[in-house]
């Protein structure tokens, strides 16, 4: 009886052993692709914001080429379009980096209890509140915009 007891608490601590041995395999997996998704979005997020820049560049041609009577409007609305998509694209690509961010951050074992999240306490706004919050530096009466010296 005691001999199979011994034989059943090896195999329970083997178990454990090559669970943990997953886990870890696992976490480290979960890095490397993080890690290496991270590196090929800063590629493409460079990329990217190289676009854009052609594009709005593109666009002040096309307006200026509209405006002198070059062109017609047709060519206006066609890089405004082209902007607009690679804006887009710029701001998907930015999603995806943070998200693999977070998840990074995850991997390594961080992570938040929704108690101590940083943001408590601006989730949502008083329903009887009629005026927008105004920065520290605004008086009640002050109507001057720009913040002091």
């Amino acid at each position: 009886l005691r001999r199979a007891t011994v034989e059943q608490f090896r195999a329970n601590h083997e178990a454990a052993v090559a669970q943990y041995r997953q886990t870890v395999l696992a976490a480290f997996q979960q890095v490397e692709d993080n890690l290496a998704a991270l590196g090929i979005l800063a590629v493409q997020l460079q990329q990217q914001e190289t676009a854009v820049n052609s594009s709005r560049q593109n666009l002040a041609l096309a307006t200026y080429r509209y405006k002198t009577g070059i062109d017609s409007y047709l060519n206006v609305i066609t890089a405004q379009t082209a902007l607009l998509a690679n804006q887009q694209t710029l701001v998907t690509l930015r999603l995806q980096q943070l998200t693999a961010g977070v998840q990074l951050i995850e991997a390594l074992g961080g992570g938040w209890n929704s108690a101590q999240k940083p943001w408590a306490g601006f989730e949502t706004a008083p329903q009887n509140q009629t005026s927008k919050p105004q920065p520290a530096w605004r008086g009640n009466n002050n109507t001057n915009d720009a913040p002091p010296n």
